[in-house]
């Protein structure tokens, strides 16, 4: 399920995807023959909610969210949900994502109450990739991965993680 275009970061006639609901699917098995799909990949949207969805055997990300690298501010996205969803056994033939992973900004968007599981890369969990800013972790449920939390990137500001459980207090985080 992909939403939105990675080419619409701040052109002004870029027309947002916005107020899509993603919920009550059961994803099995993408990138079969073609490695780094990712089962959901939401570009620059704004308040999308995936929820209740039951990911796995994903050969590259479970959920993946946002765009572009750096920091600078990406206009009208954001505000997105994804909640309640279980992801198990991702990152099977790919590296450098996770069950959740995230890139560039995406002003108040919540990651809550996910059931994380099994992850072939050392970051599994919830990563946040570069320029990865203005959200929230709360309450995920983290087990057999390499990090539960991989937020490791100098342009990175404003995530918080709270209320999170895992099997591991393995966390890669810089100071920032």
């Amino acid at each position: 399920i992909s939403v939105g275009h990675w080419d619409q970061k701040n052109n002004a006639n870029a027309v947002r995807c916005k107020n899509i609901d993603i919920t009550n699917n059961v994803i099995r098995r993408t990138g079969v023959e073609y490695a780094g799909s990712d089962a959901v990949k939401l570009y620059y949207t704004k308040n999308v909610r995936v929820q209740h969805n039951d990911i796995e055997d994903i050969s590259y990300s479970g959920i993946s969210v946002g765009w572009g690298w750096g920091i600078e501010d990406i206009l009208d996205a954001g505000q997105n949900l994804i909640a309640d969803n279980r992801i198990v056994d991702v990152m099977k033939t790919t590296k450098d994502g996770g069950h959740i992973y995230t890139l560039g900004q995406n002003r108040d968007t919540v990651i809550s109450g996910n059931y994380l599981s099994k992850s072939g890369e050392q970051y599994g969990g919830v990563y946040n990739d570069q320029g990865s800013s203005y959200m929230r972790v709360v309450g995920n449920v983290i087990e057999k991965c390499g990090n539960w939390l991989f937020s490791g990137n100098s342009d990175q500001k404003f995530i918080s993680a709270e209320n999170n459980f895992a099997d591991t207090d393995k966390v890669f985080k810089t100071d920032n």
